[in-house]
Parts: structure tokens; C-alpha cells; sequence
């Protein structure tokens, strides 16, 4: 059974397409206006400057979409 849960006012929504090299993020803030879009490379660094932006936002609800595997065959 589905469990229904609603987005809460005022949350900042972080999507996150993963891949092996680089993630892609897309940050939207409750008041509206532009989404932030962002490369996060696959270095410590990017890696680190990205969390420290997660950490600034509070508790951003955060989706992740991982890639598929293109080596698996059928």
C-alpha cells in the first residue's frame, strides 16, 4: 500500500541524477523563482563543496536518480 506524504511548506527540493564521472543537481527554493542547476564532478572536492551547500540549505528533501547500468544484457 502507498503512503501518502505531502511536500512540506517551505522545503527546498534537491534532485540529484547520478552517474559514475559527474552528478547533476537541480536546487529549487520555496519562494520560486530560478532553479539553481549545478555539475558535481566525482572529485573529493566537488564532493566536499557540495555537501557544505547541503549543510548551508538546513534539511533539504533530496532525490536521487542513479543511472542505469548500459553493461547489464538481456
Amino acid at each position: 500500500m502507498t503512503k501518502l506524504c505531502s511536500t512540506p511548506a517551505g522545503a527546498v527540493l534537491v534532485a540529484i541524477d547520478m552517474s559514475k564521472n559527474r552528478q547533476e543537481v537541480l536546487i529549487e527554493r520555496p519562494e520560486g523563482g530560478r532553479r539553481r542547476r549545478m555539475t558535481v564532478m566525482a572529485t573529493k572536492e566537488d564532493y566536499d563543496g557540495f555537501a557544505e551547500q547541503l549543510a548551508a540549505i538546513g534539511r533539504p528533501i533530496v532525490d536521487l536518480q542513479a543511472a542505469i547500468n548500459r553493461f547489464i544484457k538481456a
